[in-house]
C-alpha cells in the first residue's frame, strides 16, 4: 500500500558546473513547484566531500538523496542518511539502485543519423579511453547505426586533451571531408581547439557534433558547437518523481527509467553539407527555407528545374535517400524544435512545417519517431 506524504525533502548532489547538472537540479526544481510540500534541500557536485558535510545545515538526513555520484562506496555513504536514493550518473553503469538516466545508446545513434543526413560518409568516434559506460554506450549505439550504412567507420581512442591532437594530426594528413562525433561538449570543444591548432578548418574540413548543448563548452570552443540536446531537467523531475513514489512505499525498479535525447541543435560546427552535388545542396536550402509553402515533392523538384527522375537519382548519390525521404526528415527535426522550444499546439506546428492537416502530422511524427507529437513534448518538457 502506498501512503501520501504531504512533506518531502530532496537531497541533490549533482555537478552543477556542467549543463547535465544544472538541468536536473531545474528539474527537481520543476518538480518541487509542481508539488506543494517537496523542498530541494542540497546543491554539491563534490564526491570527496563526507556526505556529513553535504547534508550539514539540513539535520543530517532527508527523505530522498537525488545523486550524480557514482561509486558504490559513495552511494552506499549516502545510505547512511537516507534510505531512498535515486541515481542520475551513468559514469560506472547501473549499480542496482533506482536510477533515471540518459538513454545513451540512443544519444549515440541520434548523432550518427544526423552526421549521415548532412551527407558525410567518412564518420569517426572519438572513444573516450576510461571505464565510464555513458561514452561506451553513446560509441556503441552510434557505431551500431554507421554500420548500417556504407559509411566509412573510424573510432579513435583518446585520454586527455593533449591525446586529441594526435587525432588532428591524423586527420590533417588525410585532407578528406569528415565528420566526427564527440561523447561530450567538453570532448568536442578540446578537438575542435586541437583541430585549430594543426590548421584544419571547421566545418569546411571537418565537422564536430558534442553531446549536452552545454552553453560553457559552446562558449570556450574556437567555434560554435552543434550539440546534442539531452533531456535533463527530464531526468530531475522523474528522479524526484521516483524519490515521492519510494518513499511513500513503491516497490524499487528492477532497471533504471531511460530518457531519450531531445534533438540536434545546430551550430557552426556542423553547417556545411557534405554534399558534392549542387543541385541536391540546393534543393535540401530550398527544404529547410520554405517548409510552410511546399507542399510536396514536386515543388522541390520545379525549385530545382531538373527532372524529378534525375533529381532522385542524386539524392540517392549523394544522401542514400530519397526526394520524399528527405523532405519528411527535414519536417520532422523542425517539428521536434517547435514541440521542444514553444508552446505552439500541434495544428499550428503543422501548419509551420507545410502540413495540411494536424492529424496528418501526427501521423507522421509517430511513424517516424515512434511518439505522438504529445508524447513527445512531455518527455522533453518537465511537469506538461
Amino acid at each position: 500500500m502506498i501512503l501520501k506524504k504531504k512533506n518531502f525533502s530532496i537531497g541533490v548532489i549533482t555537478p552543477a558546473e556542467i549543463e547535465l547538472g544544472r538541468q536536473i537540479l531545474l528539474g527537481v526544481k520543476s518538480y518541487c513547484d509542481d508539488h506543494p510540500g517537496s523542498r530541494m534541500m542540497l546543491m554539491s557536485a563534490e564526491s570527496k566531500r563526507p556526505a556529513h558535510d553535504l547534508l550539514w545545515g539540513v539535520g543530517g538526513s532527508v527523505d530522498c538523496i537525488i545523486t550524480h555520484l557514482s561509486t558504490k562506496e559513495d552511494l552506499e555513504y549516502l545510505g547512511t542518511f537516507s534510505k531512498h536514493i535515486v541515481c542520475t550518473s551513468n559514469r560506472s553503469g547501473w549499480l542496482g539502485y533506482p536510477a533515471v538516466l540518459n538513454h545513451d545508446h540512443q544519444i549515440g545513434e541520434m548523432g550518427a543519423r544526423y552526421l549521415l543526413s548532412l551527407g558525410y560518409r567518412e564518420v569517426v568516434f572519438l572513444s573516450w579511453a576510461t571505464d565510464f559506460t555513458f561514452a561506451a554506450e553513446r560509441e556503441a549505439g552510434f557505431t551500431h547505426v554507421v554500420k548500417k550504412t556504407e559509411a566509412s567507420l573510424e573510432v579513435f581512442e583518446h585520454c586527455s586533451q593533449l591525446s586529441l591532437k594526435d587525432v588532428a594530426s591524423e586527420l590533417l594528413s588525410r585532407r578528406r571531408s569528415v565528420a566526427v562525433m564527440a561523447p561530450s561538449d567538453l570532448h568536442a570543444r578540446w578537438f575542435a581547439q586541437a583541430l585549430s591548432d594543426v590548421g584544419l578548418s571547421i566545418p569546411e574540413e571537418i565537422a564536430v557534433l558534442g553531446v549536452d548543448d552545454d552553453s560553457l563548452e559552446n562558449s570556450l570552443s574556437p567555434v560554435n558547437l552543434s550539440s546534442i540536446r539531452v533531456a535533463g531537467e527530464r531526468i530531475g523531475y522523474e528522479a524526484a518523481q521516483l524519490g515521492k513514489l519510494l518513499v511513500e512505499g513503491a516497490f524499487s525498479p528492477h532497471l533504471p527509467l531511460l530518457i531519450p535525447p531531445v534533438r540536434v541543435i545546430e551550430r557552426r560546427s556542423t553547417s556545411k553539407l557534405a554534399v558534392e552535388d549542387k543541385s541536391v545542396v540546393k534543393a535540401i536550402r530550398f527544404m529547410r527555407n520554405n517548409l510552410r509553402t511546399i507542399e510536396g515533392v514536386q515543388d522541390v523538384v520545379n525549385y530545382s528545374k531538373l527532372n524529378r527522375r534525375t533529381l532522385e537519382i542524386r539524392f540517392q548519390k549523394q544522401l542514400a535517400n530519397s526526394i520524399a525521404q528527405e523532405l519528411t526528415n527535414v519536417r520532422m527535426n523542425k517539428t521536434r524544435e517547435l514541440l521542444a522550444t514553444t508552446s505552439f499546439s500541434v495544428k499550428e506546428i503543422s501548419d509551420l512545417v507545410g502540413y495540411s492537416e494536424p492529424r496528418i502530422l501526427s501521423v507522421a511524427f509517430k511513424r517516424e519517431t515512434g511518439e505522438s507529437p504529445s508524447q513527445y513534448r512531455q518527455r522533453v518538457l518537465p511537469g506538461s
